[in-house]
């Protein structure tokens, strides 16, 4: 039973993780730390960058086992149109440290400006990178970034799920508790 549940949360992209309490930042963390000794270290700061600036702003106090594609496909979104503020802020801080100037002066300069496509590119195959690493250590069973689409000119095609078509947790796990023994085995 608790395979088929497995299987149909990963089919939903609901899914369970064995460490239910650990952030997508404190996974990221992780993931940097182990992969730092087989990679450069200018590999090494750019993945940090991107996953400190574009990533953990929006996604990193989520749970790692809460994460939807359709958070992800709105993360894409919103930095291809409208960055928002916390990302703003971080490269705002960035910048400042880099550069010289106030964080205020650089977030006036940022305002309304929007992140590269290919830099979007980078931060989705950065979050497909920390899930494929979370699945290697059986913290989560599914990916969503594998499910976002990619390249230019995709905010087009986002389509936001109709959570009206989705079934909730609850739900789920009533159809599944309600489902006969060996069901689809």
């Amino acid at each position: 039973m608790r395979q088929l549940r497995t299987e149909l949360e990963a089919q939903r992209g609901d899914y369970t993780s064995t460490s239910d309490e650990l952030t997508f930042g404190e996974w990221c963390d992780r993931f940097l730390e182990g992969r730092r000794p087989d990679i450069r270290e200018g590999t090494f700061d750019s993945y940090k960058s991107a996953i400190e600036t574009y990533v953990k702003p929006i996604l990193g106090a989520k749970r790692l086992s809460t994460i939807t594609v359709a958070d992800l496909e709105r993360l894409k979104i919103d930095l291809l149109e409208h960055i928002p503020p916390a990302v703003t802020n971080m490269r705002a801080h960035r910048l400042a440290c880099a550069y010289g100037g106030t964080e205020s002066a650089w977030r006036a300069k940022l305002k309304d400006q929007p992140v590269g496509a290919s830099t979007v590119g980078k931060a989705l195959t950065l979050i497909a990178m920390v899930f494929n690493d979370a699945i290697r250590h059986q913290a989560v069973t599914f990916n969503p970034a594998t499910h976002v689409r990619r390249g230019k000119g995709q905010a087009a095609y986002f389509q936001p799920i109709d959570t009206r078509e989705v079934l909730t947790r609850s739900e789920l796990e009533k159809l599944i508790d309600r489902a006969p023994s060996g069901f689809g085995w």
